[in-house]
């Protein structure tokens, strides 16, 4: 019997990333982790919204009821709905008042709205949409609430990736450049 000797698998070495990338002989530029940028969370609601939709079909599978199915959907929806609000309340303070090209000017009559206005109303409506939906027993609670957490879920899963994606260490790396 032949015996077949591998090198060992390479693993991550996230205290000597700078000196290691540094010390490449080979041509191509170290990767850095460049920060989020503006379409991340659109992804992100885009990426929640097909898996929202994949888990409601997984939990009308596990549980044969379409009121528990409808309820996880309806919170994975409310929480990009909640995002994109956000989102928006973001741009909003941060656009600059000045009169530059840059600035949108919004023709909906709820952007003129003052922001404190507009803040309670979106969540008193919210509230008031999950106590009826509650009290009518159009929404299962637990189903909801495990649909709401399909956000967090994705955000976390993005980020995670995005990190373990620019610590890992290529083939080339490992195999190639530490014999030369």
């Amino acid at each position: 019997m032949k015996k077949v000797s591998l090198p060992a698998p390479p693993l991550p070495d996230f205290f000597e990333a700078s000196t290691r990338t540094q010390n490449l002989s080979h041509d191509r530029p170290a990767s850095k982790l460049a920060p989020l940028d503006a379409a991340f969370l659109r992804r992100t609601c885009y990426t929640t919204i097909w898996f929202g939709a994949l888990l409601s079909l997984c939990v009308y599978g596990a549980t044969r009821s379409i009121l528990v199915a409808t309820s996880f959907a309806t919170g994975a929806v409310l929480s990009v709905l909640l995002l994109k609000s956000q989102e928006m309340f973001v741009q909003r303070l941060a656009r600059s008042k000045s009169n530059s090209p840059d600035v949108i000017e919004y023709s909906n009559p709820l952007f003129r709205l003052p922001l404190w206005v507009l803040l309670p109303l979106k969540y008193l409506l919210v509230a008031l949409l999950i106590a009826m939906g509650l009290r009518y027993r159009i929404l299962v609670p637990a189903a909801f609430a495990a649909g709401f957490t399909t956000l967090q879920i994705v955000i976390f899963a993005r980020v995670l990736g995005r990190l373990m994606a620019h610590r890992m260490r290529s083939v080339r790396e490992v195999y190639v450049s530490a014999k030369d």
